[in-house]
């Protein structure tokens, strides 16, 4: 295809662009069941919404103007009436029969939007059904005369039924279909922010790099939801921030990855996140919960950090954030861990923010905690000590304890450490044949 600056997409399905070359503007539109792939976006931001699209192989940069984004995807209000919810229940047999509808597949609004709209995505936020997307095909209004009355009702339809029906005690979100999105190998560079402004679901990021760009935004806002998004191997390099200052001049030497809920009516607005693999170089995590309940169920896990200040920030309400976890990460040359951790304890009794033992191990093998360059009962028998409080360890020491990878140091730890120096075996939390062993030994 030609080079272009006009824009080169903006409604369709089955779209396929392969190896363009595409400069100097907004390429924004709705798309659906669609491939971009091999393609070169030079200083244009890329805004598609859309339904089913993969990603792939496509470079986007030199986007450094203020307010200009290499990539993201702007959202228009959730429920398109300025309603932040509906409610809505599944349309009775009776109704469908008359209507010669398929039962399951067409709900009855009771309140919220009432501009008809084809195509929706509904999400239940919260009562029954919570948890659930489902894509519309359909709006229509019915009349008819109720004790000499006209009553007219608001029906929509969905392409699959929900497997939990939502009911009246349920709240639903509706807004242009934003679902299944996939990017593969795709190279952020030299630009501002990347990500999503508005609701999501189902979104997965893999193998893609971020180099010299700002942040890396997924944020709820206009009363939206951000749920299932998956981050995994993907590399992020030169941070930068220079996002607040009208120009293409650099700034501050940082960057995040942004999970962010600015949504006050919507319960859980970013829920269910997956930060896998990844390699980092300067950036962090931050955590913004705007408002009470807002980030949930985020699992930040065998990442790689170096140079980084803090790897991650929580903001926000001190409550707003739940089901935290961090596991399993490498951290070289950063300051701190977590700042502004999330205080008090979710309604199961469990901390907020969930921290297992990571972090540098100073270049030794775990289990080799006196750094003498192999692993004996010595350091065994360390690990018992340092158990009972009587002997006190170095950080990286304590990072080298956890030989039997379960995330915390216990016994066990010593336990697995001497059956290695007796057999040669290595006793694992990830291996089933592991408890029975230790159920005869603890």
């Amino acid at each position: 295809m030609e080079d272009s600056s006009a824009p080169l997409l903006k409604y369709g399905d089955y779209v396929h662009m392969d190896n363009c070359y595409v400069a100097d503007n907004w390429q924004h539109g709705n798309i659906n069941n669609s491939i971009i792939e091999y393609t070169e976006f030079a200083k244009t931001t890329v805004g598609y919404q859309a339904d089913n699209v993969y990603y792939h192989g496509n470079t986007i940069y030199e986007r450094t103007v203020n307010n200009r984004e290499l990539f993201v995807a702007d959202g228009s209000p959730a429920s398109n009436s300025g309603s932040p919810s509906a409610i809505i229940t599944v349309a009775t047999q009776e109704e469908c029969e008359s209507y010669g509808w398929k039962y399951g597949y067409v709900y009855r609004v009771i309140s919220g939007w009432g501009t008809p709209y084809k195509k929706l995505q509904l999400y239940v936020r919260n009562g029954q059904g919570e948890g659930q997307t489902r894509i519309t095909d359909g709006y229509e209004f019915k009349t008819k005369t109720v004790d000499g009355k006209t009553v007219r009702t608001a029906y929509v339809h969905i392409t699959e039924p929900f497997t939990v029906q939502p009911n009246s005690n349920s709240r639903i979100v509706a807004r242009d279909a934003r679902e299944n999105m996939y990017f593969n190998y795709m190279y952020y560079e030299n630009g501002l922010a990347t990500g999503y402004f508005g609701g999501f679901a189902d979104t997965v990021y893999d193998m893609c790099h971020w180099n010299t760009v700002t942040d890396i935004y997924f944020d709820s806002y206009n009363n939206d939801l951000n749920w299932y998004l998956s981050m995994i191997n993907g590399t992020f390099e030169n941070a930068y921030n220079f996002h607040d200052i009208g120009s293409s001049e650099w700034k501050t030497d940082y960057g995040s990855i942004i999970f962010t809920s600015q949504n006050g009516s919507a319960a859980a607005p970013t829920s269910v996140i997956r930060f896998y693999g990844n390699d980092l170089d300067g950036y962090y995590i931050k955590i913004n919960s705007a408002y009470a309940e807002g980030i949930h169920d985020v699992v930040i896990q065998k990442n790689n950090w170096d140079n980084s200040f803090v790897v991650m920030k929580t903001q926000g309400q001190t409550n707003g954030g739940d089901g935290i976890f961090l596991y399993k990460n490498i951290l070289n040359d950063n300051e701190k861990y977590i700042d502004n951790k999330y205080t008090g304890s979710n309604t199961l009794g469990s901390k907020r923010v969930i921290c297992y033992v990571t972090g540098d191990t100073d270049g030794f093998e775990v289990g080799d905690v006196n750094g003498d360059g192999s692993i004996t009962i010595k350091d065994s028998t360390l690990i018992k000590y340092y158990i009972s409080g009587e002997l006190t360890l170095q950080t990286e020491q304590i990072n080298r304890c956890d030989f039997y990878t379960d995330g915390v140091i216990n016994t066990a730890d010593a336990i697995a450490i001497r059956h290695y120096c007796l057999t040669g075996e290595r006793l694992s939390a990830e291996t089933d044949e592991d408890d029975g062993y230790y159920d005869e030994i603890l």
